[in-house]
């Protein structure tokens, strides 16, 4: 079959969408699936690669907005490593691969990212696992904010809130619980 995931004009071939069909929930129709018309293949558990929307311009939880085209990823590159919950402790993937290199991409305004999964850890095969089932299903960045390019703003609701305007991304991590709730998983291969 002819399945492919289509992030905004970044194609990876033989994806399949992460339980629950969470790909409506990213914006701007930014994932789509093309077909010709067979159904989608089983999972490639062998790749163990994951692709999430690690961030969205959209207002958090702890109310941040982090534009993702001010979100600098040198200091990720250097060492590309992806966490658990963000336990420094705990790396479970990597976004780089031999084939493609750094995986981090902004794609329109979102920022998506692949993970490719250690394959000799038995905590990384715990998290794709666990991703697989789709007990977790959400991302998170790590970053920390360049001086002067946090602008505080007030709400609507008269609360107020920051927009981060320009980062350094330190690291992603998979979490139960996104601050983002629209960072999530689109892809496992």
């Amino acid at each position: 079959p002819d399945w492919q995931l289509d992030l905004a004009g970044r194609t990876i071939p033989g994806a399949k969408s992460a339980p629950g069909h969470r790909l409506k929930m990213l914006p701007m129709d930014m994932v789509s699936y093309q077909s010709n018309g067979s159904q989608p293949p089983t999972i490639d558990t062998g790749k163990m690669a994951v692709t999430a929307c690690i961030s969205t311009p959209g207002l958090d939880q702890s109310r941040d907005v982090v534009m993702g085209e001010g979100i600098d990823t040198s200091i990720h590159q250097k060492n590309p490593l992806v966490l658990f919950m963000h336990k420094p402790t705990l790396p479970i993937a990597r976004s780089f691969s031999p084939a493609t290199g750094y995986a981090v991409t902004n794609s329109g305004d979102a920022t998506l990212a692949t993970a490719f999964f250690f394959q000799n850890s038995p905590e990384s095969e715990q998290v794709f696992r666990l991703i697989e089932m789709g007990a977790i299903n959400g991302a998170s960045v790590g970053i920390r904010p360049k001086a002067g390019k946090v602008k505080q703003m007030m709400g609507a609701d008269e609360a107020p809130y920051c927009v981060i305007e320009e980062c350094n991304l330190v690291e992603w991590s998979f979490v139960t619980f996104p601050d983002n709730p629209d960072a999530l998983i689109v892809a496992i291969q």
